[in-house]
């Protein structure tokens, strides 16, 4: 018997903590609708922050933009246009897109872009804003 008041008692303090948080935004305005990262790439892209020539069909793209500096993590085909040797300083924009405790491999600057490849075989690219 105990055990059954125990569950009831822990619903009756849980349910409403559930409820509140699943509830709309208590100030009546509706959230802003995040763009997918196809469009964010876009958005990039027309902006002229990363190359017109970045790959069109990316697979599993992720897409992070904090201020000025952004970040792109992708699978497919790398930057080629313009790419020289370059150093593996990032951005935390991109940090986010890192894979965990596992370092970056061929850093390379494409104009004003940096890309990278990581231990699974996706490329990261990133800005460095001055």
């Amino acid at each position: 018997m105990s055990k059954q008041l125990i569950a009831i008692a822990a619903l009756a303090v849980t349910f409403p903590l559930l409820v509140s948080g699943c509830s709309t935004l208590t100030d009546g305005t509706e959230p802003t609708p995040q763009a997918s990262p196809s469009e964010q790439l876009e958005q990039l892209r027309s902006e002229g922050k990363v190359p017109a020539s970045f790959t069109t069909e990316p697979r599993d793209l992720r897409v992070e933009i904090d201020g000025d500096e952004f970040g792109v993590s992708w699978k497919g085909q790398p930057l080629t246009e313009g790419c020289t040797p370059g150093e593996g300083r990032t951005n935390s924009a991109v940090s986010l897109l890192m894979l965990q405790d596992v370092g970056i491999e061929d850093v390379q600057q494409c104009g004003n872009v940096w890309q990278a490849m990581q231990a699974d075989g996706s490329y990261i690219a990133w800005n460095l804003p001055g």
